[in-house]
């Protein structure tokens, strides 16, 4: 018993020993075996590096960002340069009034009906071309017991120039077309025929209020110079139609009508 506790003691003694000849001194984990630094498996393995947590958004001082707001724009007025309806595209100027023969041929009629159109296009807010076409009702003055009616006729080139404004505009323009009149009186003898065809100038002048983006009503005024090229008669007693390019009678024509641009 002596000697097995000896023994043991010896080899523990020589453990030792053998441990503490390695140099340098064996690290963590690592033990001295005969002069040799071996893992120890003894030894706890060391805990495995927990990463840093991320930073929290909450901890800094920074806002979070916003969407910008978007830029929302009024809807163009009238007074900010747009161009309402009625001043662009198609123009429709219907027009119906009175008219009064002016000049040499005053005192041969009454007053009369008169109606037409202008219809054309807006080549910009300012300027319009278009054609016009017009109707006088003729009223023959003294006729005593003879019954006579007649009307003319206008199909004309009637260019206006626009100055529009924020209520209404103004509008002037020449006239420049083809005019013919034709009469039929009625007579104790029968009936007779008259005619007459020619060129016509004169001017439209306008002035317009605005009742909606796509309507004006106003007043038109024009006035028209006639010069008939030929005239025809026939009748009461024949129906051979006699035509001439003299005794010809040209009319001067104002006329006033109310209007409405579209």
């Amino acid at each position: 018993m002596a000697i097995t506790v000896f023994a043991v003691l010896v080899s523990l003694a020589g453990a030792a020993r053998a441990q503490s000849t390695c140099e340098p001194a064996c690290g963590a984990g690592m033990r001295c075996i005969g002069g040799e630094c071996l893992p120890n498996p003894d030894a706890t393995p060391p805990a495995a590096a927990t990463p840093a947590p991320a930073p929290d958004d909450d901890d800094n001082n920074t806002p979070p960002a916003q969407a910008p707001t978007p830029i929302r724009h009024a809807p163009p007025r009238e007074d900010d340069g747009s161009v309402p309806a009625r001043q662009r595209g198609v123009l429709v100027l219907p027009f119906a009034g009175a008219h009064i023969v002016q000049g040499i041929a005053s005192d041969d009629y009454d007053a009369g009906l008169r109606a037409g159109l202008l219809l054309g296009v807006h080549l910009t807010p300012a300027v319009s071309m278009n054609v016009e076409l017009a109707l006088d009702s003729l009223n023959v003055a003294n006729t005593g017991d003879n019954k006579v009616s007649g009307h003319d006729l206008t199909i004309a080139f009637s260019p206006l120039f626009h100055a529009p404004g924020h209520i209404g505009e103004l509008v002037v323009g020449p006239i420049l077309g083809y005019w013919s009149d034709n009469f039929t009186a009625t007579t104790p003898d029968g009936t007779a025929h008259a005619s007459q065809l020619g060129w016509t100038f004169g001017a439209n002048v306008g002035s317009f209020i605005a009742v909606t983006p796509e309507a004006e009503i106003g007043l038109l005024v024009s006035y028209q110079f006639t010069s008939p090229g030929n005239g025809c008669t026939a009748g009461p007693t024949s129906d051979i139609h006699d035509c001439t390019n003299t005794s010809l009678f040209p009319l001067q024509i104002l006329g006033i009508t109310v209007a409405a641009v579209f």
